[in-house]
């Protein structure tokens, strides 16, 4: 009956110290958070995203002025030679500005379109490469969870000891391969 006692007492004993066990490991989940914002911003794969962006729009806008500036040329020597013109050589004139000036606009609405399409492909992509990174720098580290600060304010308070965006950004900087 003795021992039967203390096996009890050992199997109890064994069980607290794997619940304890337990409870101490929950304690010690990882949860962490990334300023979300500051991280992208500083990434070289962002800095290069938006200086791809930025010579794309440099080099479209360029286009732009020069049509722009072909459209006023052409306006301005219809004005000077508009009076002295037969009424066909005038409408033809008109055909040919009207005619510039919607390839002028054409080519305005398709930069912009383009545009707002290369900036979702490029700012898609480093979102994509961040989110990997995260996660896999999450799962390197035994993180439970990395949360993400907005400035929307889905985190309101974090101690700084469970701030990760500067060892993150330097992680994933280290990583960068380029666009």
């Amino acid at each position: 009956m003795k021992d039967l006692k203390n096996i009890s007492i050992i199997a109890l004993s064994l069980a607290l110290i794997v619940a304890l066990g337990l409870i101490w490991k929950k304690s010690e989940d990882r949860t962490v958070y990334v300023r979300t914002a500051e991280l992208i911003d500083a990434y070289q794969g962002m800095i290069d995203a938006r200086n791809k962006y930025a010579s794309l729009e440099s080099e479209l806008q360029r286009s732009l002025d020069s049509l722009r500036l072909d459209l006023k040329s052409t306006y301005m020597a219809f004005e000077q030679t508009a009076a002295g013109l037969s009424e066909l050589d005038r409408n033809k004139s008109i055909a040919i500005l009207e005619n510039k000036k919607m390839q002028c606009d054409q080519f305005e609405e398709s930069m912009y379109n383009h545009l707002t399409e290369r900036d979702a492909e490029l700012t898609g992509a480093v979102i994509d490469q961040v989110n990997f990174h995260i996660k896999q720098y999450g799962e390197e580290h035994g993180y439970d969870m990395i949360i993400g600060t907005t400035v929307d304010g889905n985190v309101l308070f974090g101690t700084e000891d469970l701030d990760i965006t500067d060892e993150v950004l330097i992680s994933l900087n280290e990583s960068y391969e380029g666009l």
